[in-house]
């Protein structure tokens, strides 16, 4: 009894404690500044809130005061058990957000409202971004919202008044007033149940497990009133706690800590969903690019413009959304098209807007940091597809200028043939656009062209056009980026292959964005799909990415690819290699393993019949991916057979008939990045997959061959991110079981002398390895007497001179190793 008494009084002491600090009209205060823990406190009644998350840590980042909560919008929020008294004349509530992007629906800042009695009340932002609210009074819900919106990548300080007893409602952001609304007088209800903070108190699911009514943002000092605040009293607060510094928006690295199948040196958004990249250029020194981003979770929905920026095509940040959507003919959302820039230089974005019944085409500028882009007044300047001919679908821009006269492309697909095709207009402004017709209709027959083209690309080299269209999957048809190559003249297009081209040779990279670098080279980035479905999507917390910057060049109308120069700036440590014999049935050629690595090899066929790579392989053999060229069926393979003990991943086999060029030899170029596999041949062809290994130690790294003998020559190894050597202890400096012994001369250049110790009798094996750990010589001789030396000639065990460089030897005394020492070998 006396310990429930103590209780009791302390309680009492910290509500009088949390009244005198807040105010003895604080109802309830979230200060959300908890280090550690997934519950945070409602100081005024000390209550524990849950903080629900999927993520390894609740992520706590800068806020106003200490610590704020990052939210994911699909699976983070806070909840618990209300027990303060609510007022039923007047109240206020004040929040501090900072959204990345707005929600799919409304969502909640803060919400005690119980939807079946319709009691309550909650403060939050629509799918536009304007401020909502709702409070119930005499048993009447009234709804109010902002035309002004709360902004993205910025604090805004959210206070709500609602005064009961005279029928006024005022809303305020950032020291503004948004609302100031008058409704009948009344009383207030309030229901009994939980209070929400980044979320609706109800939820509202697509594709069954994604919610669309919570908030991807950050928050910070949630506290609710009795009495409402003045302007004044709201300016005061705003201008006492403004942080100096903006939100830091990025997704904490907690949350993907764990994620090996994560690219890190590819483009990559913070989180959520990405599709189709658009919109590339170069302005100032700066690369923009533009894609589709659904930032309130792994799931297609709410298209925005996501923004990367870079300096070198290489190292990307993200950027606050440039478009989303609007409500009237883009309130669905703002999806895919191009940038230019007009007569003027001003770069512009062309754009479609959907509205759930048809698809327009808009356009926006913007100034100074391309944050903010504002839209033409004149929008849309198409307001959907032309009658005629009859047609399925109607997106995604493509603008280019001809002479004085700009042209757009929109990809569609027409009902008679059914096939896709592409609508050509014209315009002297980039704002009034006439409909010319369809630029090319495929009639060759020799053709799968689909019947719908999006993503469409126009690019000119010399005189020549290349026109690159996507087709849209069908049934198990996946979608396919392919090409013609031709002449335009009279507004028409007119191939001169009348069979098509694949981009890649083997079919995985989508929609590329392609532009001029600042050498004047043609660059191309596109999209690299997940194939994931949508439950592991949603445990990964982010779907799809972007393909490394890519050269394009044209020769004999084909389209030749290669890895940006600018991709050599990345590389870590270098692995190299000298000529290799590889014989069908051996292994472990490298001794390397990463998932992160860029290879380049030069390959020789001998008598092999399969030649190529086994990469995120495990020792145990249960998990690994093949890339190689088979010979006999003249084709490139990606065998992902057992590329992941998960099921739910791609676990196939993918070829693409290719005639490799007089049998010559196949220049390798590999980049490895988590779980993509981007490849280029011969610096010419490309293509790419992806592999998803349950096992973290899934990265051994290693040639393929099948069949008979090869050589590999000009083998280098970068490391981009984790590549190490499978030989354990060599290279360890406090390595115990080691003695040093001594070499010379140092640096050796005709011959390396080493001295065994006097105390040296027996057998002697003496392993000589390079820096990669690849066990290059082994010299056995027999020691009789004390004080002898052993002699390496420099050569390896093909009795090839080695390389300059560094190598490590391992004596072996009887059996067991004892000594070691580092040899540096310069070839003059």
């Amino acid at each position: 009894m006396k310990n429930m008494r103590l209780k009791q009084v302390i309680s009492g002491i910290a509500i009088f404690a949390c009244n005198t600090v807040f105010g003895q009209d604080t109802i309830a205060y979230w200060g959300l500044n908890e280090a550690l823990g997934s519950t945070t406190k409602e100081a005024i009644t000390n209550t524990d809130y849950v903080i629900h998350s999927k993520w390894p840590t609740v992520e706590r980042v800068p806020g106003i005061k200490q610590n704020a909560l990052r939210t994911d919008g699909y699976t983070c929020w806070v909840d618990g058990d209300v027990t303060n008294i609510y007022p039923v004349d007047s109240f206020s509530v004040s929040a501090w957000l900072a959204p990345e992007v707005y929600p799919v629906d409304m969502a909640a800042v803060w919400s005690y409202y119980d939807q079946p009695s319709n009691k309550g009340a909650y403060i939050g932002i629509n799918k536009f971004g304007n401020v909502v609210v709702n409070f119930t009074v005499n048993n009447q819900a009234v709804t109010i919202s902002s035309l002004m919106r709360a902004e993205h990548y910025k604090w805004n300080f959210l206070v709500m008044n609602v005064d009961a007893v005279n029928g006024n409602c005022t809303v305020y952001n950032n020291g503004i007033e948004i609302i100031n609304q008058s409704f009948l007088p009344g009383t207030l209800s309030w229901p009994s149940g939980k209070t929400f903070l980044a979320r609706t108190s109800s939820t509202v699911n697509v594709q069954t497990i994604y919610p669309v009514n919570y908030l991807n943002c950050i928050v910070d000092e949630v506290i609710v009133r009795r009495k409402r605040w003045t302007l004044g009293q709201v300016q005061q607060e705003y201008a006492a706690l403004n942080p100096a510094s903006t939100p830091d928006m990025k997704t904490p690295a907690s949350r993907f800590a764990n994620d090996f199948h994560r690219p890190k040196y590819h483009p990559v958004p913070n989180n959520a969903w990405a599709n189709e990249s658009h919109g590339l250029f170069l302005h100032n020194g700066v690369y923009h690019m533009f894609y589709q981003k659904n930032g309130n979770g792994p799931f297609f929905s709410q298209q925005n413009w996501g923004h990367l920026t870079s300096t070198d095509l290489v190292n990307w940040q993200e950027k606050q959304p440039a478009l989303y959507p609007q409500p009237g003919w883009e309130s669905v959302g703002t999806w895919s098209g191009h940038a230019v820039k007009d007569d003027s230089g001003n770069p512009t974005l062309i754009y479609t807007g959907v509205n759930g019944a048809y698809a327009g085409i808009g356009s926006a500028q913007s100034s100074g940091e391309f944050n903010v882009w504002n839209r033409n007044p004149a929008n849309p300047l198409i307001q959907r597809a032309p009658v005629s001919p009859s047609n399925k679908d109607f997106r995604d821009p493509y603008v280019f200028k001809e002479g004085n006269t700009w042209y757009m492309i929109i990809g569609t697909g027409i009902n008679s043939p059914e096939t896709g095709t592409v609508f050509l207009y014209k315009s002297n402004d980039l704002t009034n656009w006439q409909y010319v017709k369809p630029l090319f209709i495929d009639n060759s027959g020799y053709n799968s062209v689909g019947i719908f083209w999006e993503m469409p690309v126009f690019w000119k080299f010399g005189s020549k056009y290349l026109l690159l269209v996507n087709k849209t999957p069908v049934g198990p048809t996946p979608a396919k980026a392919f090409y013609w190559v031709g002449d335009f003249s009279n507004e028409t297009f007119t191939p001169t292959n009348p069979v098509v081209k694949n981009l890649d040779i083997i079919n995985s990279l989508l929609s590329p964005a392609v532009n001029v670098d600042a050498q004047g080279r043609t660059v191309a980035i596109g999209i690299i799909p997940d194939l994931l479905p949508t439950h592991e999507q949603y445990e990964n917390g982010w779907a799809n990415f972007f393909s490394l910057p890519r050269v394009w060049q044209m020769q004999n109308d084909s389209l030749f690819q290669s890895p940006h120069p600018n991709l050599n700036t990345g590389r870590g440590t270098l692995y190299n290699f000298n000529t290799i014999n590889l014989q069908s049935s051996a292994a472990n050629y490298l001794n390397l393993k990463g998932f992160r690595a860029e290879i380049k090899a030069t390959i020789t066929k001998g008598t092999a019949t399969k030649i190529g790579f086994t990469l995120l392989k495990n020792s145990g053999n249960s998990e690994y991916t093949r890339i190689y060229y088979d010979y006999n069926g003249l084709s490139f393979v990606v065998d992902r057979s057992k590329a992941s003990m998960n099921p739910n991943t791609p676990r196939d086999v993918q070829s693409e008939f290719f005639m490799f060029p007089n049998n010559d030899p196949v220049e390798w170029h590999i980049y490895t990045d988590g779980s993509v596999i981007e490849v280029f041949i011969n610096d010419k062809w490309a293509f790419a997959s992806r592999a998803y290994p349950t096992d973290p130690e899934s990265k051994i790294i290693d040639f393929f061959i099948e069949g008979g003998t090869a050589t590999a020559s000009n083998v280098q190894v970068w490391d981009r991110g984790d590549v190490t050597s499978t030989i354990t202890g060599l290279f360890d400096p406090n390595s115990s079981i080691y003695k040093n012994i001594k070499v010379y001369p140092v640096p050796a250049i005709k011959q390396c002398i080493i001295q065994l110790p006097k105390e040296v009798k027996g057998q002697i094996k003496t392993s000589l390895y390079d820096v990669s750990g690849k066990m290059i010589r082994t010299i056995d001789h027999k020691v009789l007497l004390p004080d002898q030396q052993i002699i390496w000639d420099l050569k390896d065990q093909q009795g090839l001179m080695v390389n300059t460089g560094t190598y490590f030897l391992v004596a072996q005394v009887n059996n067991k190793d004892l000594y070691r020492s580092k040899i540096l070998v310069i070839r003059n």
